[in-house]
């Protein structure tokens, strides 16, 4: 390594560099994303693959992927085994080997990458809301949805009829992707027709063990920082694999067909820069794949979008499930929460952090507890499960409207005087303050 290398000055490039290319949305270069395949197949020891195809979502993708490696029509296509397992071994390898080379200085300025908090919330909200095979499924089952399925094919059809000539006539040569051009309606029909839980279930971990874009930022950021530091010329250090991450989202790389999917459309998030909407979706792709969010939380349509609820409903609505249910309470707020249950404080003492404010203490049924805390939030409050009472408080100004927002958090069944509650939990309520009461950022 040289020695005049600023680490930090390095890092940070490095990491701003790499929270752009996981919040890129917007067409990519087919052409650069191209040549980056080739590079990557590369890094993993294969020939370039005959044939890149292109697909509007994540969805569309494991839909063609699962059709290339199950369907048993496709045997006649030449797609080749699946070798997105080698692509993650050649990042793997690449990360050792250029982590081997460096000073322990050096290595800890990498790996603090990896935890950038920045990085971390793509991997922990963007990344798990577009790989929720949860979600996933309750959108395969959305009727509304479903011209996707077809479309991804008839897409992937037109890309293979163009991408190779057919055989001439009497031709002996082995059928090829030419011949799935052909043929992809017809079997995409009754690939999705024999959608068997097998099927499914393999199709659920192509899309699991996908080859990460730029979703992956926080594997990629430390290779690459490590590469730079190990290297001017960075070939071998999976620099290939790298350069389809920054171009591209979720691919699927086959031995002679890769599958990549197009960027989003736009993203919209909160401002702890979590995905988060509350009047559409949280991000959408070019094929119209809508996912939606609730401060990095994946939801359903209607847990984000609709504002009629009773609270007896939302709460007997088991199809919502319990990380639902909590969505639609934090949404509607606590005003609402409190007119819903015609609750009275047990105490309250003016907000000395907001003239006009008032910390008030709340005793809820436990029904409504569970909602609210069956979250990974409050694996830090040892009381959490012994108690059923809530400090509620003002958090921040509403970002469009200006207008505060109530929010709540659990404290000890113990606590009488709510400023008391209120000091034990500054470091919580301060995170409200400036992530959680604001609404959507805009796109992105």
């Amino acid at each position: 390594m040289k020695n005049e290398i600023d680490l930090e000055s390095l890092a940070a490039e490095t990491l701003g560099a790499w929270e752009k290319h996981a919040l890129a949305t917007g067409p990519a270069d087919p052409d650069a994303a191209r040549r980056a395949v080739d590079r990557a197949y590369a890094d993993a020891g294969l020939p370039a693959p005959e044939t890149v195809l292109w697909v509007g979502s994540p969805f569309g993708g494991h839909i063609a992927a699962a059709m290339l490696r199950i369907l048993p029509l496709t045997e006649r296509s030449n797609a080749g085994e699946y070798v997105g397992t080698r692509m993650r071994d050649a990042v793997a390898q690449a990360g050792s080997t250029a982590r081997s080379s460096l000073d322990p200085s050096a290595r800890r300025t990498g790996m603090k990458l990896a935890k950038s908090p920045s990085l971390q919330r793509v991997r922990e909200g963007l990344a798990a809301i577009v790989i929720d095979a949860d979600r996933v499924d309750d959108f395969k089952e959305d009727q509304a949805q479903g011209h996707l399925h077809r479309d991804s094919l008839r897409r992937i059809g037109e890309q293979l009829d163009t991408a190779e000539p057919a055989p001439a006539a009497g031709s002996e040569t082995e059928p090829n992707l030419h011949w799935l051009s052909q043929n992809v309606e017809t079997i995409g029909d009754q690939f999705l027709d024999q959608f068997s839980d097998d099927v499914h279930d393999e199709a659920i971990d192509l899309l699991r063990h996908a080859v990460t874009g730029g979703l992956g930022a926080d594997q990629y950021a430390p290779l690459e920082f490590f590469a730079r530091c190990a290297a001017a010329d960075q070939s071998g250090f999976a620099d290939g694999i790298r350069a389809v991450a920054a171009e591209t989202g979720l691919w699927w790389p086959f031995e002679n067909a890769a599958i990549l999917t197009d960027r989003p459309s736009f993203i919209h998030t909160d401002r702890g820069g979590r995905p988060h909407r509350v009047d559409g979706p949280a991000l959408e792709y070019p094929d119209g794949w809508s996912l939606y969010a609730h401060h990095g939380e994946p939801a359903s349509l209607r847990a984000v979008m609709r504002d009629e609820w009773r609270l007896d409903q939302l709460l007997g609505d088991y199809d919502l499930g319990t990380h639902e249910q909590r969505i639609v309470i934090n949404r509607l707020g606590w005003d609402w929460l409190i007119a819903e249950l015609k609750l009275e404080p047990e105490a309250t003492v003016p907000d000395p952090a907001v003239p006009g404010a008032v910390l008030a203490l709340y005793e809820l049924p436990h029904e409504v507890t569970t909602v609210l805390t069956e979250t990974d939030d409050y694996e830090d409050f040892e009381y959490v499960w012994d108690t059923d009472l809530f400090l509620v408080f003002d958090g921040a100004a509403d970002s469009d409207a200006g207008v505060r927002r109530k929010a709540g958090l659990p404290v000890p069944a113990d606590a009488e005087d709510p400023f008391e509650a209120s000091e034990h939990l500054e470091d919580w309520m301060r995170t409200w303050f400036e992530e959680r009461a604001g609404e959507s950022s805009g796109p992105s």
